[in-house]
């Protein structure tokens, strides 16, 4: 009688691992990062409503691309509504150097 068809559901993994100690929640992005999924981030930092601060590791990948500095400043900013301490940490000596010399620094504040 009716077409049954089969029902997919993606599941997508996040592109960050996250550890959340004395409202400090951190954020280790994956070199696989989505940078164009700034409402995903948000919507899962703002489950944290105990957090203080937020700490995003960025070792494992570059941030110099115009996509990861916009998704970087997006949360920066959100962050700054929420009042929310916002903090930059390890990121790649070439990519720091990168950053810097191309004055995105004045975007958004990191701590080497």
């Amino acid at each position: 009688m009716g077409n049954a068809c089969a029902t997919t559901v993606i599941v997508r993994r996040p592109a960050w691992d996250s550890d959340f100690q004395n409202t400090i929640l951190t954020l280790t992005l994956h070199h696989d990062m989505d940078w164009s999924d700034t409402r995903r981030v948000r919507s899962f930092v703002g489950r944290f409503r105990d957090a203080h601060a937020i700490i995003v590791d960025c070792a494992e990948v570059d941030i110099t691309s115009t996509a990861a500095v916009g998704w970087l400043v997006t949360l920066y900013r959100w962050c700054v509504l929420k009042q929310l301490d916002f903090h930059l940490a390890n990121p790649g000596l070439e990519s720091l150097a990168t950053y810097r010399a191309n004055g995105l620094d004045g975007l958004l504040p990191i701590a080497a």
